[in-house]
């Protein structure tokens, strides 16, 4: 698997939950329910010969932004949607975690993220 290939794993997972719209990367303008996978990292622990290579990403989902309760409210239930979505392509490492997401002379959303990784054999 390349890494254009998780990426794109992890772009169809997410878009299997109702009401999210992935891309590959983070969208030049938000909007509830826009979610992007965010490459963190590469694992060779176990030598430079062996295999796996494990591959680490955070999926990040944006919540409506502004009345508090609606973000609480989409919040609720989207985390279990998203572990679970995840979960068909890689490994969920712990759990998700609220988040605010900073665009460029478009200020803040409020979001949740959440840690997966893909192993490449």
């Amino acid at each position: 698997m390349t890494w254009s290939l998780e990426r794109q794993a992890i772009v169809d997972a997410l878009n299997t939950i109702a009401g999210v719209t992935a891309v590959g990367v983070m969208p030049d303008v938000p909007h509830a329910g826009a979610a992007w996978p965010v490459w963190t990292g590469t694992d060779m622990s176990r030598g430079k010969l062996a295999r796996p290579i494990s591959r680490h990403y955070t999926a990040v989902l944006l919540l409506p932004a502004g009345y508090h309760a609606e973000t609480v409210d989409q919040a609720d239930g989207l985390d279990e949607q998203l572990i679970y979505a995840l979960s068909k392509v890689g490994l969920v490492d712990g759990m998700t975690v609220p988040t605010s997401v900073q665009f460029e002379n478009q200020g803040n959303m409020p979001g949740i993220q959440c840690p997966v990784t893909l192993t490449i054999v």
